[in-house]
């Protein structure tokens, strides 16, 4: 068994932070959002539907390793923690990955960064979709994930 390490983590809907209108409000967060010091951020509501925003909003964080979809968005802020990509939904509204220690320090962790739709049809659609994944689908018929399983995000769940 390896020694166990806390992994602190922030899931945040970020509306848009690569298109907030005023730079300096946005940079002034990122920079608030570096100094808590989580080892893992993961965004909904990204809009870094390109590589230059990508780009960009990896060097503003400073990231060590990171995902992008148009939708979500994962950075590793520790260096001693790699995000390894399994799956990103067709349409980039949920980010599939496995975050593992450089050293070993932890066993790999499946994490799934989720920002469904606001609207009901599509949102159920999502949902749907997301249970034919291979990880749900072993969980709906009792089986035990190999590794722990983390579903975080913006489920856009209203009653």
């Amino acid at each position: 068994m390896l020694q166990e390490k806390n992994i602190s983590l922030c899931s945040l809907n970020s509306r848009s932070l690569s298109k907030l209108f005023n730079p300096a409000i946005s940079s002034s967060f990122i920079r608030y959002l570096r100094s808590l010091q989580f080892d893992i951020l993961c965004f909904q509501e990204s809009h870094a539907s390109d590589a230059t925003v990508q780009t960009t909003l990896n060097m503003k964080f400073q990231a060590h390793s990171s995902v992008w979809t148009e939708h979500c968005g994962i950075i590793s802020m520790n260096p001693s923690i790699v995000i390894d990509p399994i799956c990103i939904t067709i349409d980039q509204r949920a980010i599939i990955c496995q975050l593992v220690h450089v050293n070993n320090s932890f066993d790999p962790i499946t994490l799934v960064n989720i920002y469904a739709p606001a609207q009901p049809r599509p949102r159920d659609l999502f949902y749907a979709n997301m249970l034919h994944l291979p990880m749900f689908t072993s969980l709906l018929r009792d089986e035990f994930p190999t590794t722990p399983l983390m579903v975080v995000g913006d489920f856009n769940y209203n009653s």
